[in-house]
Parts: C-alpha cells; structure tokens; sequence
C-alpha cells in the first residue's frame, strides 16, 4: 500500500490536469467507492456476528476508543496546535475515522487477542462511522456547508447507500459459497487500485490549486507532529481504559489494536465524500494527509507487538 500511495502522489504533481473534469467523473468515484465496500462487507462473517450482544461490553469500549476517546484527542489537537485549517480539519477528520477490518483483526489475532472482540469491534465501528463520521465533522464545521441538519442527512444518506449497504450486501453475498471462495483472490488488488485512483483525484486537484505550493516545512510538523500525538495519545488512553476496566491480557490487546487504529480504506472514500461538494474540495489533499501519515505509523508499531509481549525493550 506505501509504495502505491507514493506513486499515486508523484502522479498527481505530474498528471493534475488528468481530473480537469471530476466532476464529470463522479459517477466512477461513486461506483468505486460502492465497490470498495462491497468487497470489504465479503470480509465480515455474519454468523459471528450475530453473538455480538454476548460481548457488548468489549465492543462498547472499541466503539468508545474510536469515536470518544481519540475524537477528543483530535479536537484538542485541533483547538491547540498551529497550522492552516485543512490540516487542522484533517487531524480531526482522523480521529473520527473507524477502525480497519482485516487487518485489526489478524494483528489483534495474531498477538493473543480476543478475535470476536476485534470482529464485532471493528464490524459494527465502521457501520457507526456512516452516521458518526459525517456528524462529528458537521459539529466541527459551524457555519460550513454541511452545518445544517437537512445537509447532513442528505449527506449520512449518500454515505449510507455507498458505504453501509454494499458493505451489508458483501457480507450477505459472502453466503455464497463459489463466489466468497473466489472473490478474496482479486478482492485486494481491486481495494487497492480503488483507493489509489481516489487518493490520486485527491491529490491532483489540489496540485492544480497550488495548495502544495505553499506547504512548507512547519506544516509538514504540523501533519506529522498531529498524526504522532494523536496515536501516541490513544495508545496511552486505551492502556489507561484497559486497565480501568480491568479487560485481561487477550481483551486488552484487542481493545489497544482495534481502539487506536484508523482506516485509510475507509477513510479516503469518507473524505471524498465529505468534502468534495464542500467549500474544502480543493483542499481534499491536505486534509487527507494526516491519514497518509497516521496509516504508516499504525503498521510500524503494531510490528513492534510481539517484542512487547516478549517483553523485549529493543
């Protein structure tokens, strides 16, 4: 995924007038997105899913660590820190972001994790990112386009349709058993293709502004910086509601890896959604760059997981 989203950024500095016409263009980026989401839903086991209620409590406090905890973080970081408001609004942005899906799952898996608690966790955050997303962002932007409640219905309703409803379709369709054997072996390569082509509309329209032009080394701080203390600030506020809650070791592994994760699967089609009909359209690029930031950062230290559980410092 890092090397496509490098490729697709120099693409865009070199090809922006490749998107001249988006918006003639935004029934792909609509089908793209539906798409993305309908395969992701073939991921989802809804015979599993089921028992949820049997682990509510475990899944409530995921749900609190992507919308509550790290959101309140984000909007301090938003309140406190310097910068232009596009990257001020992304760092937001990415705190209200839902968890990833597979790959939460398989590393909390993979660490000794609760695997339901991960599955139900992850499962029903980015269900909740449809209508909890759009509504933190409309509570940031007063006086924006989306401020009004008939435009953030109409808004929750077109996020609704591109994103709940293939991702409940794929876990439907995944009872089928010929075409959910088959479907994971090109499923990836579409997801990726997917969110590299949105990320590249992103970042070429605002090349063609010359927002890039005028980033310089403190707003790259400013990015980098935000990303570093909004995960570094989660990771030390899950320990905490780990412990408050007295979880056990495979509990609190699942909380800490599922709670502090944000998707850029989910995060790229949210943003283009968002923000594209808005006033921030031309700085789309900006905005999703904590996310670009925050995406690396996330792997590297969920690398670090069996070291720690090792007990190895090094």
């Amino acid at each position: 995924m890092i090397p496509g989203i490098v490729v697709s950024i120099l693409l865009a500095g070199l090809l922006p007038a490749g998107v001249s016409g988006a918006a003639d263009l935004r029934w792909l980026q609509h089908a793209v997105i539906f798409g993305v989401f309908l395969l992701q839903g073939l991921s989802l086991d809804l015979k599993q899913l089921e028992s949820w209620r049997e682990h509510a409590r475990l899944v409530l406090l995921v749900l609190a660590g992507n919308f509550i905890l790290l959101p309140a973080i984000g909007f301090g970081l938003h309140l406190w820190m310097p910068g232009p408001p596009p990257l001020l609004l992304g760092l937001f942005f990415l705190s209200v972001l839902p968890t990833t899906i597979t790959s939460a799952v398989a590393i909390a898996t993979d660490n000794g994790g609760d695997r339901l608690m991960a599955l139900f966790g992850t499962a029903l955050s980015n269900l909740a990112s449809v209508f909890v997303t759009p509504a933190m962002v409309s509570l940031l932007l007063s006086g924006g386009e989306h401020n009004g409640g008939g435009d953030l219905w109409s808004l929750i309703q077109k996020l609704f349709l591109l994103l709940a409803l293939p991702l409940l379709l794929g876990a439907s369709w995944r009872r089928l058993p010929r075409f959910a054997a088959t479907a994971p072996r090109w499923a990836s390569y579409f997801n990726l293709c997917a969110i590299l082509y949105l990320l590249f509309v992103a970042m070429a329209r605002s090349v063609r502004q010359d927002v890039w032009a005028h980033l310089g080394g403190k707003e790259w701080v400013v990015a980098g910086g935000g990303a570093l203390l909004l995960f570094g600030s989660g990771q030390i506020g899950l320990t905490l509601l780990a412990a408050l809650t007295r979880l056990d070791e495979r509990q609190r592994v699942s909380l800490i890896i599922t709670g502090g994760q944000k998707s850029l699967a989910t995060g790229i089609p949210i943003a283009t959604l968002i923000f594209t009909h808005s006033q921030w359209a031309d700085q789309l690029g900006l905005i999703v760059l904590p996310l670009l930031i925050y995406h690396p950062l996330q792997l590297l230290a969920n690398s670090q997981w069996p070291r720690l559980r090792q007990g190895d410092p090094a």
